[in-house]
């Protein structure tokens, strides 16, 4: 719901809010392990893309906008640590490639199903939001629980 300007402002707060969480990385990584951050990435992820499958007005999709700053904000930097320990330096630039073929890949994608099936896109969040938990669980679990300070890279 809502119309061109209620949207663009929810768009909008998805980059915003993701702003400052990148920026207090370092600090909050100082402070908590990587394991609680990227639970709590992927607990934001989980709440937002099951909210996206309610019926929203427009400003309740913009508040709802501001958990994917959280989610990415968590998520993006601390992937981008496992990548480092996992597979040191010269397997992040691979990785980064590899991802935008698949962002790309996906948006071509989901973009053809909305065209041919308009009211897929609320319906789309429920299994979305399912796997995102699924990850966030095995992720959790996977992670050292002994992982309390910063690593270096």
């Amino acid at each position: 719901g809502g119309g061109s300007r209620q949207q663009g402002v929810a768009m909008a707060l998805i980059s915003v809010s993701t702003i400052p969480v990148l920026a207090a990385w370092p600090r909050l990584r100082r402070r908590f392990s990587l394991r609680a951050l990227m639970g709590f990435g992927a607990a934001a992820m989980v709440l937002r893309l099951a909210g996206m499958a309610l019926p929203l007005n427009a400003w309740e999709l913009a508040v709802l906008q501001l958990a994917e700053g959280l989610s990415y904000g968590l998520l993006q930097p601390g992937v981008m640590e496992l990548i480092g320990r996992c597979g040191g330096a010269g397997q992040a630039r691979p990785t980064a490639v590899w991802t935008g073929v698949q962002m790309a890949f996906c948006s071509l994608l989901a973009n053809g199903l909305l065209a041919v099936w308009p009211g897929l896109l609320r319906q789309a969040f429920v299994p979305a939001a399912a796997l995102a938990a699924v990850g966030g669980v095995w992720l959790t679990m996977t992670l050292s629980r002994n992982d309390t300070t910063e690593q270096e890279v």
